[in-house]
């Protein structure tokens, strides 16, 4: 616990952090100020399904930009220390190693689930206030015309909906995390981390048009976090929908052993 107060404090000691904190709250803020001016067109032109169209709407634009902010900020986590070459010290410390790995893992997953449960909470209350959340018979279909898209999940009631979806976000974050420790462990100076961290999330926006519907590099790339948040890719690959969120929690596993191996390995190597 010591050390993981320690990992915790040196993360948002960071002059660096409170910018990037800063960037990330004021784009919360807009977004939020701008449904509010939007409410009474949303009002009218979805009716009394308001509260529940808009809800994922919302969730994924915050998330959008919190996936962002958690690549940034979380990125220089492993790198740091062999980057000002204080990594050595870790070596001689009572604690050792793998206590260490341990400590900035919890900071890592503490960062990642609070952000999520932050904008969660945030979103909730702001769909609540400016449209509530009437008409919860409805199914997915009265709501989201699911129909031709997804005919499974167009019969499930909209709480149902919402409850699948928060699964996939939460699972594209968790996924975010394993990579970025498994990225940060690996990498030696932050500035790399960093620039290796956004080219592997942001990528596949860029090419997930290159692959046929169906086939392993079209499941891949639309499992990755980016995509794994976006509400129209809910509905399009749902049929992949147990299969994404197993490889989100598989990267995360890979990315925990492998960046762990890598942390410690390295470490030897410059005793």
């Amino acid at each position: 616990m010591r050390l993981y107060k320690l990992e915790l404090s040196k993360i948002s000691s960071r002059k660096f952090t409170w910018v990037i904190s800063g960037m990330w709250f004021a784009m919360i803020v807009f977004v939020s100020c701008q449904e509010v001016g939007m409410a009474e067109r949303v009002l009218v032109e979805f009716g009394q399904a308001a509260g529940y169209r808009r809800f994922p709407f919302l969730i994924q634009l915050l998330i959008c930009f919190t996936i962002v902010w958690l690549s940034v900020v979380l990125s220089p986590m492993f790198c740091e220390d062999r980057q000002i070459k204080t990594d050595v010290l870790i070596l001689t410390s009572v604690n050792g190693r793998f206590a260490d790995y341990v400590a900035r893992l919890g900071v890592v997953f503490t960062l990642v689930i609070s952000s999520f449960v932050f904008v969660l909470l945030l979103t909730y209350g702001i769909c609540y206030a400016l449209y509530g959340y009437v008409g919860n018979g409805f199914t997915a279909e009265d709501i989201f015309l699911l129909e031709k898209y997804a005919p499974a999940l167009a019969k499930a009631d909209v709480e149902t909906y919402n409850t699948y979806y928060l699964l996939r976000v939460i699972s594209a974050l968790m996924m975010l995390a394993g990579i970025i420790v498994w990225i940060s462990a690996r990498c030696s100076k932050t500035v790399n981390a960093l620039v290796a961290t956004l080219i592997v999330v942001l990528c596949p926006l860029m090419t997930e048009g290159f692959f046929m519907a169906g086939s392993i590099g079209d499941f891949i790339c639309s499992g990755q976090p980016m995509i794994l948040i976006v509400e129209t890719r809910f509905w399009f690959n749902y049929e992949m929908y147990g299969g994404h969120i197993l490889l989100a929690y598989l990267v995360v596993v890979i990315g925990i052993i492998c960046g762990g191996r890598n942390w410690c390995q390295d470490r030897r190597k410059k005793q």
